[in-house]
């Protein structure tokens, strides 16, 4: 059970440590001050340093002294650290900004997230691949990923199609569209199963 989990207990029970953790697996190949994310959170200093105590405490953060000050970041060999970052990038890291956007929009009947970001291979600047299957104008679309990329600051590709078109893709074997469905992905919108965008 949860409860009798420390490690869980420790990463779920407030709002401000949430909002610490999509930060860090936002920008993992990056280190922070306290200060700065006092500035980009907008959260107070007293709530942050004991949320960034306790993750450095359960090796989740790793820290180190640059004069005066102390630089955060994620610690990628953390045991849990694939598992943590895909579930806080589909609910409330780059997925829910990515879902808040698309949800919006109607005709969208499958969103993913694919290449490195899914993959766990990003780096500093790495852009977002986001596959579109459905009926959405793609003037629509694109105000859509403008705001994401404002907020992510981050560049987003998207690449948009029509259920018909990706069916006929995987007919002719299209190395994008099979290679892209077959890759490792974060589902935003839409079903996991998606052999109805495969198939007659």
């Amino acid at each position: 059970m949860v409860k009798s989990n420390p490690t869980l207990k420790a990463l779920f029970t407030s709002e401000t440590r949430i909002k610490v953790l999509s930060h860090f697996f936002l920008h993992p190949d990056e280190s922070f001050y306290l200060r700065q994310l006092e500035r980009l959170l907008k959260k107070p200093v007293g709530q942050l340093s004991p949320e960034l105590s306790n993750l450095e405490r359960i090796q989740l953060l790793t820290s180190c002294q640059e004069g005066n000050q102390r630089r955060y970041s994620i610690n990628k060999d953390f045991a849990l650290y694939d598992e943590l970052k895909t579930i806080f990038l589909k609910t409330a890291g780059a997925g829910d900004v990515i879902r808040e956007s698309l949800s919006k929009l109607a005709g969208i009947e499958l969103a993913f997230i694919y290449g490195s970001f899914a993959k766990g291979e990003e780096h500093v600047g790495s852009d977002i691949d986001i596959m579109i299957v459905g009926e959405a104008p793609d003037r629509n679309v694109g105000r859509a990923i403008s705001t994401i990329e404002k907020k992510l600051k981050r560049t987003v590709n998207y690449s948009l199609y029509e259920r018909e078109e990706v069916k006929a893709r995987f007919k002719k074997k299209e190395n994008f569209v099979t290679t892209v469905f077959n890759e490792p992905r974060i589902t935003i919108l839409g079903p996991n199963n998606d052999e109805l965008f495969r198939t007659d």
